[in-house]
């Protein structure tokens, strides 16, 4: 096994489909991909499969004026847009953020904005089409916004519109605090707290009772069967790893034909018609998704064995709510929502060639790669036997146990998401962490107080003490 500390490092923000590929190939493990002319593929592939959370990585900053500033302000769910009015009007946002804000709300304004967007940075936005009609309403209004450069910033415009970002090593324990920060970009997928996900509990209690500090509740979570879906479409009693809160996000209330209704975020999977899951965000009226029987839907769908087509009616905005999620245990990482088959996002990598863990800063050991035999830590960069606290050796000895079930269920024949629920919580992760300058300010007044976790505090300075260098903070 191998011991590596934790680290930051600033992302490169200079070509912003080059940092798109970057972040997405973070997640997929396929950083040696990366080369010469492979980003607006990459990237247009993961718009063709809804993956939109990737393409948050990116900022674009129009001055505009008073009439599109305006109708802007108008719009009830203007997704993550951050507007400013310190002697000119100022909208930015996210490339997801401008492609939603077309998609939700067909006006010129919304497509003055992709029009432009589409001149500067085609390979990302060339999927959006724009109908005829509409290019002639935009010829009338095309002098009243343009794009600005976010490093010509200062002052509160500064603090409100420039963006960027860290690529953060660290443990899987300190990236569950790190997503429960929005608006920071990450991808996550939640449903509201009245959730039903079980006959006598709504995901928020299964949360409360998770949280509660009392022993039983917490334990008793884990002893609860949900309900998942097999591969066949067969219903069948399944157990909870663990349950997040995601913070307040934008929900849409999603209605079907049969009678089921669901509040969620746009980014929440959904089983469709094709045996795949896809974010909310690739429905619309008409399209059909799988529920539980329809027979089962007056005495409770938690008593139905199967699932079936059914058509949605509706999706409607329903303002900003408190969402959560849950995780699954293997192998089936979906369950049953008010009826609807939905999916938990829970995709690890293979890690076959030997695990990484976590150094915490509460242990001195220095990085490299270490085997323990009969409570004897040898290290091979000093080809020697170390001599430490029994509880370091302890501690040791849990990573290498983790470590050798791991890889023992790969050489089994098990898929690397199956094996991975061995792995501990020290486990070597990579995140990358968005946002604008306040964002990250509101992240460091919570993450580097002295009552912050001792790894997630660490790893807080250390992204503070690297912007004090650069003189962005």
């Amino acid at each position: 096994m191998k011991l590596v500390k934790p680290s930051v490092r600033r992302l490169d923000t200079s070509n912003q489909l080059e940092l798109i590929e970057v972040v997405g190939r973070t997640c997929y493990k396929s950083e040696d991909k990366i080369g010469e002319g492979t980003a607006a593929k990459f990237v247009q592939k993961l718009i063709d499969r809804g993956h939109l959370a990737m393409v948050e990585f990116s900022n674009f900053v129009f001055e505009v004026t008073p009439h599109v500033f305006t109708w802007v302000v108008g719009i009830i769910d203007r997704r993550f847009i951050r507007l400013s009015m310190d002697g000119r009007y100022l909208v930015s946002g996210s490339a997801r953020s401008f492609i939603e804000l077309y998609i939700d709300n067909r006006h010129e304004c919304s497509a003055l904005f992709i029009s432009k967007l589409k001149d500067e940075c085609p390979d990302l936005f060339q999927m959006i089409e724009i109908n005829i009609r509409t290019r002639g309403e935009i010829l009338q209004i095309s002098n009243q916004a343009h794009l600005i450069d976010q490093e010509t910033l200062d002052g509160r415009e500064y603090f409100v519109h420039y963006c960027f970002g860290y690529n953060v090593v660290c443990n899987r324990g300190v990236t569950h605090e790190i997503v429960r920060h929005r608006p920071f970009s990450y991808a996550q997928e939640c449903v509201i707290g009245s959730t039903r996900v079980h006959r006598n509990y709504t995901i928020e209690q299964l949360y409360t009772r998770q949280e509660s500090g009392n022993k039983f509740d917490s334990t008793h979570n884990k002893t609860i069967n949900l309900k998942s879906v097999t591969d066949n479409g067969v219903i069948i009693p399944h157990k909870i790893s663990k349950i997040f809160c995601k913070g307040v996000e934008p929900v849409y209330e999603v209605q079907t034909k049969l009678g089921y209704s669901i509040t969620c975020t746009k980014s929440h999977k959904f089983l469709s018609s094709d045996n795949v899951y896809k974010q909310l965000s690739n429905f619309k009226v008409g399209d059909y998704l799988f529920t539980t029987c329809h027979k089962m839907l007056t005495h409770g769908w938690h008593l139905a064995k199967q699932i079936q087509l059914d058509e949605i009616c509706s999706i409607e905005f329903r303002g900003n709510q408190k969402t959560f999620d849950l995780e699954m245990v293997d192998p089936y990482h979906n369950y049953i929502a008010n009826g609807f088959a939905v999916h938990n996002s829970t995709r690890y990598c293979n890690y076959s060639g030997g695990v990484k863990f976590i150094i915490p800063p509460w242990i001195d050991l220095e990085p490299g790669n270490y085997s323990i035999e009969d409570m004897s830590i040898y290290m091979f960069e000093k080809n020697e036997i170390l001599r430490i606290d029994d509880d370091v050796k302890e501690w040791l000895s849990v990573l290498a146990q983790s470590e050798y079930y791991y890889l023992r269920q790969l050489k089994r024949g098990w898929s690397a998401q199956k094996a991975r629920g061995g792995l501990v919580i020290d486990l070597k992760t990579e995140i990358n962490i968005y946002g604008n300058v306040r964002q990250w300010s509101h992240f460091f007044d919570l993450r580097t107080s002295p009552k912050a976790h001792p790894q997630m505090q660490e790893i807080a300075v250390m992204i503070r003490e690297d912007l004090k260098v650069e003189g962005i903070l």
